[in-house]
């Protein structure tokens, strides 16, 4: 019975040195038990280094519910917390950006953006650190946006979120970040809440 790639090399690690850094091309070729051989075939590509993207690390309270709550996330980045540049929250019940609380916070820029409910363009901008003023959607107020140093290495976001009376239900919380050279975590599931 033949086995898939990922069974064959589950496991496997490869290093690279300091001096084959940068993207490289992939490719595989199969042989036989008879020596037959396929051509040389790119199957994708990969980017050598030894810089991690930045990762969303949790959301407290990560569980729990209510209309309104105090949200705080914790960011990190490996290469310090300088190099998180754009972070986005999502707070919906899958990971479509219609009808979602989709946040996006830009750093540079010392902003961030509420989502509008089509989930293509933004319902508001809010300056970080600026008490009392708020954005909203169909969905979600948001307001009360702080941005720290936590540590060396990251930053807690931290927002209030009131939920409209339209969104209740169980709603999923994911995040996702982006370093100074574009490179992001996948959007991670942190916790749930329930809109009651």
């Amino acid at each position: 019975m033949a086995r898939g790639w990922d069974q064959l090399l589950r496991g496997v690690t490869i290093d690279f040195s300091p001096s084959f850094r940068g993207q490289k091309n992939v490719y595989v070729r199969a042989i036989d038990s008879e020596g037959a051989s396929s051509d040389w075939k790119q199957i994708g590509t990969w980017v050598a280094s030894d810089e991690l993207p930045p990762e969303p690390v949790a959301v407290a309270p990560y569980l729990g519910s209510g209309s309104t709550q105090r949200f705080t996330f914790v960011l990190s980045d490996i290469n310090g917390n300088n190099d998180i540049d754009k972070a986005e929250v999502l707070i919906q019940f899958g990971r479509t950006n219609v009808d979602a609380c989709l946040l996006r916070m830009d750093r540079a820029s010392n902003v961030i953006r509420l989502v509008d409910d089509a989930g293509d363009g933004f319902a508001g901008v809010l300056q970080l650190d600026r008490p009392g003023a708020s954005i909203r959607n169909r969905q979600c107020t948001v307001s009360g946006v702080t941005l720290r140093a936590d540590s060396h290495d990251s930053i807690r976001l931290t927002a209030t979120v009131a939920f409209a009376n339209s969104f209740t239900g169980r709603r999923n919380i994911y995040a996702r970040v982006e370093d100074k050279a574009g490179q992001a975590s996948p959007l991670r599931w942190l916790g749930s809440w329930f809109v009651p």
